[in-house]
């Protein structure tokens, strides 16, 4: 054919083929000639490429960078070409030379990276094309949600146990191994962000109210890149119970009737204490009964008279002193009378001599438990059987007036509380009048019965009338026989 052929994967050069020509009909006959052939490499071109992938997790940010280079005309490939990486501008951004893969390292920071590759001809070593990849290394998404969560500001607790719960890093949930967390602010010092846990934290003894609390993720692989979100944390106030109370104290000597009007309330859920509540008074029925706020007692005084009275106090959440914790309850208070107790008496005077037959029939008698006395009761007589048989209201005294007849005789007698008027008692006083003693002895006496006179001066001088010589003043003196009627008696004498 005359054809110069040249084979496929020829280097490229400058060949020389000579060839011959000989005369069919004159074998002999010849000429030379040289035929010189350029040999070209194919035309090769590497293109510049760019891609992304993201930080965190890695990956091929280019799948191939020889599929926009061309080789001949057509794809490069590695059976044609040789593939080597020239330089990267971060190590974690590499090129793979077996499969021509631009692959960025899982936890590559965010940025604009660039890497150069170099193609080499395999048919002609040393002819080389270069090309660079920009390669978008994109951070991971981050997104901070609002929260809000309760606690008991009494006593305080987690109001959100993880503000990350909700927070998104990479599509999964925000961890604090990806994540710087810290507390922007707060509208209350007690409400606060442990940046360890995430957990929002209510201290104890926080007023009840609704707070705020901002805070900030970060991306620890990204430094800088950063969200915030609100955490809206409402503190309850503790729950506060005033019950009503009720008691007894002796009102004569005074008394405590109630020991403590908080044992029976409460506060969050447990006994009131003055630690936790301020006790007041509101008011009493009585100025003798009242609140010792400093220890919950209601006090009697002294000298109270007897009667059913009320006391209202009242508790206020010392942490929240608003008019919602703040409960009022009522005491009712019966304050007893003394025990009066009024006991029968018996007395005996001499009812010629007369004098106190009894000298106090308090002594006798109760009050409160102990001895009555003027002091504390009214003495009155009510009624007596002897007009001379009489009651001293002074003194307790029953006496008998001199010349009163011998007998029995009952005073009716009344003690009334002073501190109580109208709580009495009544009780008798016996008292038995006795007779004086009296005797009449018998006389003796001479006369001449011729004059006749006088026998016996004075037949009394011998008797006795209550213990002394008798007179015709104390005894009256009768004749009751004789055995002559000229003996006699001078009665009047």
């Amino acid at each position: 054919t005359g054809k110069v052929n040249v084979a496929p994967n020829t280097l490229a050069g400058t060949y020389t083929v000579v060839y011959q020509i000989t005369d069919k009909l004159n074998p002999t006959l010849s000429k030379q000639a040289t035929v010189t052939v350029t040999v070209e490499p194919a035309p090769m071109i590497a293109n510049d490429d760019n891609g992304s992938a993201n930080g965190l997790t890695g990956g091929v940010a280019v799948a191939n960078v020889l599929a926009n280079d061309t080789y001949n005309g057509s794809t490069a490939n590695l059976s044609e070409v040789n593939l080597t990486q020239v330089s990267t501008s971060d190590p974690k951004v590499t090129l793979n030379t077996s499969t021509g893969e631009v692959l960025v390292a899982a936890n590559t920071k965010a940025g604009t990276y660039t890497l150069v590759y170099r193609i080499e001809d395999k048919a002609n070593p040393g002819l080389f094309k270069t090309a660079t990849v920009t390669i978008t290394v994109t951070a991971p998404v981050m997104v901070a949600n609002p929260d809000n969560g309760t606690a008991n500001g009494y006593t305080g607790g987690v109001a959100v146990s993880n503000v990350l719960a909700n927070d998104t890093y990479n599509g999964t949930t925000a961890t604090v191994s990806n994540v710087n967390l810290t507390q922007v602010s707060t509208t209350n010092a007690n409400v606060t962000l442990d940046p360890a846990t995430g957990a929002i934290n209510v201290a104890a003894g926080t007023p009840a109210g609704t707070y705020t609390v901002v805070y900030q993720i970060e991306d620890k692989l990204n430094p800088g890149l950063t969200k915030q979100a609100s955490v809206t944390v409402t503190v309850t106030a503790p729950t506060i119970i005033a019950n009503n109370d009720n008691g007894t104290a002796n009102g004569f000597s005074g008394a405590t009737a109630v020991n403590n009007v908080l044992a029976n309330d409460s506060y969050d859920g447990s006994t009131a204490l003055l630690s936790n509540v301020n006790l007041s008074q509101i008011s009493t029925s009585n100025p003798n009964v009242t609140l010792d706020a400093t220890t919950g007692k209601v006090n009697v005084a002294a000298g109270t008279p007897a009667g059913n009275y009320t006391l209202v106090y009242q508790i206020q959440d010392k942490v929240n002193p608003i008019p919602s914790q703040t409960k009022t309850a009522t005491v009712d208070v019966i304050v007893t009378s003394p025990a009066l107790a009024a006991n029968a008496d018996a007395g005996t005077i001499n009812g010629f001599a007369g004098g106190t037959a009894i000298n106090n029939v308090l002594a006798n008698d109760n009050y409160n438990g102990g001895q009555a006395t003027l002091t504390n009761v009214t003495l009155t007589q009510l009624s007596t059987t002897n007009a001379k048989v009489t009651l001293d209201p002074a003194t307790g005294k029953v006496n008998v007036v001199s010349g009163t007849q011998a007998g029995t005789y009952t005073v009716v007698y009344q003690i009334e509380d002073k501190l109580n008027p109208g709580q009495t008692k009544t009780a008798n006083a016996v008292v038995t009048v006795t007779a004086p003693d009296m005797t009449a002895s018998n006389d003796a006496g001479t006369i001449n019965g011729a004059t006749g006179g006088t026998a016996v001066a004075n037949v009394l001088l011998n008797d006795t009338y209550n213990g002394n010589v008798a007179t015709i003043n104390e005894v009256t003196l009768s004749q009751v026989s004789t055995s002559n009627p000229k003996v006699t008696l001078d009665v009047t004498t």
